[in-house]
């Protein structure tokens, strides 16, 4: 139950991922900007920089955890990762919400005022307002450590952390994790197994067979015609060139045994797909007509 809802957050819908997380660090901050708001203690612009620059190689580190997702739908804890993302966005929002507080009150002498770090450009008036200096702000450690310009060398550095492993999960490691589901049959079945829990077994179905190029040459004798999806079962007709009988049935029962090797058609079958095979020649006579289940793929083994 907690991985299919989990694989509905992660991989049905991509952009709710995103707005989940902006959502959280978001609630994060405001709580951690009300929570400060009645404190005196306040923060200049160059170590604001420097930690808001933190926060964010922070995040960016802990989102490096979806690359053992692959593995956590093996190992049916998909749902923690997505738990552990939540909460760090959750807590890092709160601690750059206690910060933009005592950025506001030292920049405009209001702490509410911290809240517009959750606005993008707006929020730029957090980095770019000078200090007030009103005796009643007190400076805090961070501010005598990171002050002028080491603070902003010190952000700056570790953007130029950040920004190196940013780049690598927004173009890298979706194709690498891409390429894990497809090489490791594990993983595929795993994978396409939770796809069929969460999703249901004909969205599942409809999913992985709408990319699907026909006609296709699968060997020397057989195409692919049709594939066409109704309900739980996967229709797909071949035309076999040579219809010999015993030529013919050779190339139907290989095709059987293929179908129940495939770790992806594997697991669909074990989430109740029925496989209809239909073969015909060249002229459109039925040469057989073959259906698969999961029971027959444990006959066949």
């Amino acid at each position: 139950m907690l991985d299919e809802l989990a694989y509905r957050i992660v991989f049905d819908h991509e952009w709710l991922v995103g707005l989940i997380g902006i959502g959280l660090f978001s609630l994060g901050l405001t709580i951690g900007v009300f929570v400060s708001a009645d404190k005196t203690s306040g923060v200049q612009r160059a170590p604001y920089f420097a930690f808001t620059a933190f926060v964010f190689l922070t995040i960016t580190s802990v989102t490096c955890v979806w690359y053992f997702s692959p593995e956590a739908i093996v190992a049916g804890v998909l749902w923690v990762l997505v738990t552990f993302v939540s909460l760090s966005l959750l807590g890092l929002g709160y601690l750059n919400g206690l910060v933009a507080a005592m950025r506001a009150r030292d920049a405009f002498a209001n702490s509410y005022i911290g809240l517009i770090a959750i606005i993008p450009i707006v929020s730029l008036a957090l980095f770019l307002k000078r200090s007030k200096n009103h005796d009643t702000i007190k400076q805090t450690g961070m501010h005598r450590l990171f002050r002028d310009g080491w603070g902003v060398l010190f952000g700056l550095l570790i953007l130029c952390v950040a920004l190196p492993i940013r780049v690598y999960l927004v173009t890298l490691m979706p194709k690498q994790i891409s390429a894990r589901v497809l090489n490791d049959d594990k993983i595929a079945y795993a994978f396409v197994d939770l796809t069929a829990r969460a999703q249901g077994i004909e969205k599942a179905l409809t999913s992985l067979t709408s990319h699907s190029t026909v006609p296709l040459t699968t060997n020397e004798s057989t195409t692919l015609r049709s594939v066409h999806v109704d309900g739980n079962h996967l229709i797909q007709t071949y035309v076999i060139a040579d219809a010999a009988a015993a030529r013919g049935q050779e190339v139907i029962n290989s095709k059987e045994y293929s179908l129940c090797t495939s770790p992806t058609l594997l697991a669909l079958l074990h989430n109740g797909l029925v496989i209809e095979e239909r073969y015909v020649g060249i002229d459109g006579a039925v040469i057989d007509l073959r259906t698969v289940t999961s029971s027959t793929c444990n006959q066949t083994h």
